[in-house]
């Protein structure tokens, strides 16, 4: 155990990607918003559209020979957690989000969503923006290890 602890410690010391601690750091994002159940359609449907904007800008930046890593979907809930006094389960509001690479620009992303919505994919896309979120104390490695995360907006 300590071995892997040893391991993963030297592989993140190897690969910091953000963030000397306390800092905040504006981080881009790709997302798309609903509300609702993440078990339901709409919260499906809405990751595909994320999907589906996120690999054609991977595509075309890659044809100009700036290809970039897709990054692991993240959900951010906001609103009440719980159940209503008549025993109605209250529907929370989400962001669903893929960290975008620094260089991408909003043309990129407007190109992408005319793209595929000019070969009649799912109409979705075009609820997907870039925006930026500000990640406070964050250290990111690599290899997948998280510290404590805190994000809000710029």
């Amino acid at each position: 155990m300590a071995r892997a602890r040893r391991a993963r410690s030297q592989r993140a010391a190897a690969n910091p990607v953000e963030a000397p601690a306390g800092a905040a750091v504006a981080v881009p994002y790709l997302t798309i918003a609903g509300r609702g159940s993440a078990s339901g359609d709409l919260y499906e449907a809405k990751a595909s559209a994320l999907y589906s904007v996120v690999y054609a800008i991977k595509l075309a930046l890659a044809h100009r020979g700036r290809d970039f890593p897709i990054h692991p979907l993240e959900a951010f809930w906001t609103g009440p957690q719980g159940h209503e006094s008549n025993g109605v389960v209250r529907a929370r509001y989400w962001k669903l989000g893929i960290r975008a690479p620094s260089e991408l620009a909003a043309h990129d992303v407007v190109e992408a969503i005319a793209t595929l919505t000019a070969k009649g994919k799912d109409p979705l896309v075009k609820d997907v923006v870039l925006e930026s979120f500000e990640e406070h104390g964050v250290e990111r490695f690599a290899g997948g290890e998280l510290a404590p995360l805190a994000m809000s907006r710029p």
